[in-house]
């Protein structure tokens, strides 16, 4: 018996509800039961707003426990994005756009009252360099341990950037993002790694577009998204995924 362990954001999320449209059903197959591969079963582990500092540990947590993990194929989301020690998902991103204050925002809304607590955050606790230096250097950590145990494990592992590295609405904080992250001993670790065929990054160095990474995997077409207004992959978006997975990936 050989398990697919999954992870990610809502991209992922095998229990997505979309807040735009409260009355859909989103119940279709998520991209981790659709990927063609060697395995007897898929976990899908994927929480909606998490960061690296919340899916690593869970994914560390379950594989430590459990000896029939052969493949992971982890979905990165934002390297800003971490949990409160109550538990709240914080999207400083989202936080930095201001959007309860915006008349035109179409999340405010859908999104209320957790953009306005996302907002407080922010203003406590705000993204800077010294902020984006710890989170992205516990991120680097966690993920080189994850990898770790996955190579004393003989586990496969598979990683992708599934939306943008870092969108903070601010260029210069943004510039700064990349520069530390492809400047860090353990990116470089993680480079020797992907190019000696130990891991597998299906679109490193993950900072290469500063657009949104999904928008370079899955075109933004009502075709393949929830709506307009809800860029989540639908139905036939988690089985465009899919295919890209696998045909992209050369360990599976």
């Amino acid at each position: 018996m050989s398990t697919l362990l999954a992870c990610g954001c809502s991209w992922t999320q095998p229990n997505f509800k979309t807040n735009f449209h409260p009355d859909m059903d989103c119940n279709w197959p998520k991209w981790p039961e659709l990927v063609d591969g060697p395995w007897d079963k898929v976990v899908n582990l994927a929480m909606g707003g998490s960061g690296l500092d919340i899916q690593i540990p869970v994914i560390l947590k379950h594989i430590m426990l459990n000896d029939d993990v052969s493949h992971i194929i982890h979905q990165f989301s934002s390297w800003h994005r971490y949990t409160t020690p109550n538990g709240h998902r914080q999207n400083p991103c989202l936080a930095k756009s201001k959007h309860t204050e915006r008349q035109d925002s179409v999340l405010k809304d859908a999104l209320h009252p957790s953009l306005a607590r996302m907002e407080e955050i922010e203003n406590a606790f705000p993204t800077n360099h010294r902020s984006i230096e710890l989170r992205l250097n516990n991120s680097l950590i966690l993920l080189n341990a994850l990898i770790d145990l996955c190579l004393y494990k003989n586990i496969k592992f598979i990683g992708w950037q599934g939306i943008q590295f870092s969108n903070t609405k601010d260029k210069s904080l943004d510039r700064f993002t990349y520069n530390y992250f492809i400047q860090h001993e353990l990116f470089h670790r993680l480079d020797e790694l992907n190019n000696w065929g130990k891991i597998e990054f299906l679109n490193w160095p993950l900072v290469d577009n500063i657009t949104d990474s999904m928008d370079m995997i899955l075109p933004r077409t009502p075709k393949f998204r929830v709506s307009v207004i809800d860029s989540h992959p639908n139905k036939k978006g988690q089985e465009f995924i899919a295919e890209w997975i696998h045909q992209n990936a050369t360990t599976i």
